[in-house]
């Protein structure tokens, strides 16, 4: 199994390609850079590896919310 960079990591939770297939068939790889400058536009710290990991764990933190109950006016309580 290889090990993924953080910036490989960080760009598969935001739905970033490193590579894609050009309109001639042909493969071509996303530069690091571009990948960088794309996840910083989106608001992720990208200062480092570090910065960049706890950015995108907060930014892809799922929320729970409380739990709450709908009742119907006339209904009673079980």
């Amino acid at each position: 199994m290889t090990e993924q960079t953080a910036l490989k990591q960080v760009a598969e939770m935001a739905r970033i390609a490193d590579s894609y297939v050009s309109a001639w068939g042909d493969e071509a790889r996303v530069e690091d850079e571009t990948i960088l400058r794309l996840l910083a536009s989106l608001g992720y710290d990208t200062t480092n590896d570090e910065s960049l990991l706890k950015s995108a764990e907060k930014k892809h933190k799922k929320e729970v919310l409380d739990l709450y109950w709908l009742l119907k006016t006339g209904m009673p309580l079980k």
